[in-house]
């Protein structure tokens, strides 16, 4: 039988290869792959399986039969439903973060271009993840033992990879100001002591629509079902969308804001 610690999670976030010809989605597998440990299985299969149907209706004897394992696995890889939940969130919100930056760095090499690949990339995978945003943005609400789980075992590194994140996309809007791609990955900066950013307004914009489109297209509005004209529209609806965006972004550089990095 085989068995895993908390030390093995290193290993969990190479699930999913982060740079493959094409970028995979969020969910996608490695084709060929036959190596990976039940454990690892369990997780990809989670993963799919939130996507789809939503943290609230997932059962675990859904992935449990479609591995044709014993269901009394779940608790022993992963203490719990919950626990399994959790996991699962954490390896697949690492492969996000990874997935959006390769699309960023496989991107025409112009500051405009990086940007409205971070935006559409970040569409895409939201939308993928579908079920996963009521995990990762409100499950606390649904059930706190999956907060706890995820605060306790993985709250440091969420943390990490959230402000890596915010960092590589103030790079991106500095960029756009300043007409100029800056190479290699910034600083990591203190989570305890954050810094407030001129781009961090540009940014708050940013992820309040992706986080709004993401809703709309990765579901259904109740109202709006039976009217077929915004849907048969959607995608130039969002292409037209996302570039103004990126037009407002490139105009709202403040009349203070200075390019060197070291001077703030």
């Amino acid at each position: 039988m085989e068995t895993s610690t908390r030390a093995d999670l290193s290993d969990d976030l190479m699930l999913f290869p982060s740079r493959r010809e094409g970028l995979p989605g969020v969910l996608s597998e490695p084709e060929g792959d036959t190596s990976l440990r039940t454990r690892d299985r369990m997780l990809r299969l989670t993963m799919q399986e939130v996507a789809a149907v939503g943290p609230a209706a997932f059962n675990t004897r859904t992935v449990c039969a479609a591995l044709d394992i014993a269901h009394p696995m779940v608790h022993y890889y992963f203490g719990s439903r919950d626990g399994l939940i959790a996991e699962a969130a954490h390896v697949l919100y690492a492969r996000y973060v990874d997935l959006l930056w390769a699309a960023v760095e496989a991107a025409p090499q112009t500051p405009l271009d990086r940007l409205r690949t971070f935006l559409a990339a970040g569409l895409r995978l939201n939308v993928e993840m579908r079920g996963w945003g009521a995990v990762l943005n409100y499950y606390p609400h649904f059930s706190n033992t999956v907060a706890a789980i995820v605060a306790e075992r993985f709250q440091q590194e969420h943390t990490r990879l959230y402000v890596r994140n915010l960092a590589m996309l103030a790079r991106l809007v500095g960029d756009v100001w300043a007409d100029r791609i800056t190479e290699g990955a910034p600083p990591e900066a203190p989570v305890t002591e954050p810094q407030p950013l001129p781009e961090l307004d540009a940014i708050a914009g940013l992820m309040f629509t992706l986080h709004g489109l993401t809703v709309w297209r990765a579901g259904h509005i109740v109202p709006a079902d039976g009217c077929s004209e915004p849907e048969q529209f959607a995608d130039g609806i969002v292409e037209t969308h996302l570039e103004r965006l990126v037009t407002l972004i490139a105009a709202s550089r403040p009349r203070d804001w200075s390019p060197d990095e070291e001077s703030r």
